[in-house]
């Protein structure tokens, strides 16, 4: 028998963290995960993952080094997404 804090909905910081995860796309060009919905920016970590401890505003992060260290693809990725969510 699971433990009672695995069932759904009694562990709320691991159900908040994975609500976050699957929401978030990695641009790898910045070393960074972004949550489109809500226009959040995490940094990656060295093991790959995002550090949900530090989320930055998309829009106060994009300092013009940032927009003009994003990858072709990255920002095409940035753009789509923006623009699927107006």
């Amino acid at each position: 028998m699971s433990p009672e804090w695995t069932k759904r909905g009694h562990c709320p910081r691991l159900n908040q963290t994975l609500n976050i995860m699957k929401n978030l796309v990695e641009l790898k060009s910045v070393g960074c995960h972004v949550d489109f919905a809500e226009k959040l920016v995490y940094p990656t970590l060295k093991n790959g993952l995002p550090d949900l401890d530090c989320p930055t505003d998309l829009y106060c992060e994009g300092s013009e080094e940032w927009w003009n260290s994003l990858s072709p693809n990255d920002t095409l990725s940035i753009l789509e997404r923006l623009n699927q969510i107006k």
